[in-house]
């Protein structure tokens, strides 16, 4: 029949048992523990546990290597995506141009429809020292700011900008 396999905590509780036991008689206590097998059973133990950590760190090295490329990955699609931004901002912004120089409000073709329109006032910040303390709790309370322009008062360090953009669909 094979030998049971010990767990750390009982290993605790043998050497334990073998402390009250030899009442600090040291060959006593060694005799006890070298007798019951302690010292194979935590050799055993530890090699376990050493190659149970070294299993968990190989893995973890995995896991890291993977996350590295996923960023990466991630990082150059994002480059990608911020570049297709600048794109469309750009040409959107020459299409705008070219409508406000020739007044065409609204151009149509058989696929696409394009024309300028207002955007709703945004809250810009000039000079923030400027902005009043009551417009600040923990920080600056931009919706309060926002609504208190857009009711018609004057704070300096802010004002509502209001702007227009193409649409196209």
């Amino acid at each position: 029949m094979a030998e049971e396999k010990l767990t750390l905590y009982q290993l605790e509780g043998q050497f334990q048992e073998a402390l009250n036991l030899s009442d600090e008689d040291e060959e006593l206590f060694m005799d006890t523990l070298d007798s019951n097998g302690f010292f194979e059973n935590m050799e055993e133990k530890f090699d376990g546990y050493g190659f149970f950590m070294k299993d968990l760190k190989a893995r973890r090295e995995v896991e890291k290597a993977k996350a590295d490329i996923l960023k990466k990955a991630y990082d150059d699609q994002m480059k990608k995506v911020k570049s297709y931004d600048k794109k469309e901002k750009f040409v959107k912004n020459k299409l705008y141009e070219f409508m406000k120089m020739t007044k065409q409000e609204k151009v149509k073709t058989d696929n696409h429809t394009f024309w300028y329109q207002k955007s709703a006032p945004k809250l810009e910040i000039t000079n923030q020292p400027l902005i009043p303390k009551a417009y600040y709790s923990e920080q600056l309370d931009e919706k309060k700011l926002s609504d208190s322009l857009k009711a018609g008062n004057v704070i300096l360090g802010a004002e509502l900008v209001k702007s227009e953009s193409l649409r196209f669909r």
